[in-house]
């Protein structure tokens, strides 16, 4: 899988630097120089994995919390680009939308629940149509 996800995010950068972007800021770009880092296990085509876009509800508070799962040294927390190796990478790690997460945090255990889920794979057209999972 890797192997292709590594093609499409090529094939995604080219696209873009044809269309006039120099494709080097753009989140393919992004995904494509985090690849080499990416564990097996992280990158999964059907729960949440490296690259994944979810929308989460903090239990808490009912407030609603965009995330992508990331690797490597370039997160960018208020883009809300969680790394994978955190503790709420780590629990988001497989999980499907309508799942609820548990995070020990250094304040203590937050809860969320996955609202929206999609795959890196889903993003690069590499499964069928659809490619939003809703919680329901």
């Amino acid at each position: 899988m890797v192997t292709e996800v590594r093609t499409r995010l090529e094939q995604e950068v080219e696209r873009l630097v044809n269309e006039g972007d120099n494709g080097a800021n753009s989140w393919p770009a992004h995904l494509l120089a985090a690849l080499p880092h990416v564990e097996p296990g992280m990158l999964q085509a059907e729960r949440a994995g490296f690259g994944s876009s979810l929308m989460l509800m903090d239990l808490s508070s009912s407030r609603e919390v965009p995330c992508r799962l990331l690797v490597g040294d370039r997160i960018d927390i208020e883009a809300g680009e969680v790394s994978l190796i955190s503790p709420i990478g780590q629990a988001l790690l497989g999980a499907r939308a309508g799942d609820d997460v548990r995070v020990a945090t250094p304040r203590g255990e937050r809860r969320f629940r996955v609202l929206t889920l999609t795959t890196l794979s889903e993003m690069l057209g590499m499964d069928e149509p659809g490619q939003t999972v809703t919680a329901h």
